[in-house]
């Protein structure tokens, strides 16, 4: 007679595949979990950098800041880079980096956001839409001020350029890595997450400045 304190060999194979079924199920259940809080975290990184954004619009009248200052010697390029420009405000490094991308493409780089330099006072490029003061984005409340990218890039590219000149930095660029979405800060000061097929379905009315 079996002993009632023992199991049968099929009573544990019952055991095993129930905590099999229950641990198939909870997994993505705690990875989304994770990701939910890594998000959170991740917004308010970009809460922070639009806080930063408004104080200097605040301490220069107004005028946006650019997304590179331009050099001219020794020869013509970039010089400091806008989240450089933003970091006094905050004075937290560690708002570089999204959790989700804690390598942010090489410690050279260590930034996990672009700014929407084409049309946040960027004249070298000569967008029409582009504004360079506070006033002159229609509305800021729909328009990005930084996104997420995969570190690398401190531009925030547009969905439509997918030229091969782009293709590796457009590859970098991050729509969707938070839950089918990325976060934004926007030009009012608020920051959110947008999902990635509304970026796509509607750039303009998020990228433009002037419309």
């Amino acid at each position: 007679m079996r002993s009632k304190a023992g199991f049968t060999l099929i009573e544990l194979l019952v055991v095993i595949a129930i905590i099999a079924i229950l641990a198939a199920i909870l997994f993505p259940v705690f990875a989304r979990a994770r990701e939910k809080a890594r998000q959170t975290s991740c917004l308010n990184n970009q809460k922070q950098w639009a806080l930063a954004w408004q104080m200097y619009l605040q301490d220069y009248d107004e005028n946006i800041p650019p997304y590179a200052l331009r050099i001219l010697v020794p020869s013509p390029g970039w010089g400091t880079r806008w989240h450089i420009l933003l970091l006094p405000y905050i004075k937290n490094e560690q708002i570089r980096l999204c959790p989700s991308n804690p390598e942010a493409y090489g410690a050279s780089y260590g930034l996990s956001y672009g700014y929407n330099g084409y049309y946040l006072r960027d004249p070298a490029w000569g967008y029409g839409q582009g504004a360079d003061v506070l006033s002159e984005i229609t509305y800021p409340a729909q328009t990005f001020m930084t996104g997420e990218t995969d570190g690398g890039n401190y531009f925030l590219y547009l969905p439509t350029q997918t030229t091969l000149w782009y293709a590796v930095k457009w590859d970098r660029q991050k729509w969707d890595r938070h839950n089918e979405g990325s976060n934004y800060a926007f030009c009012d000061g608020h920051a959110k997450w947008v999902s990635k097929s509304a970026v796509f379905g509607d750039w303009t009315n998020y990228y433009y400045a002037k419309r």
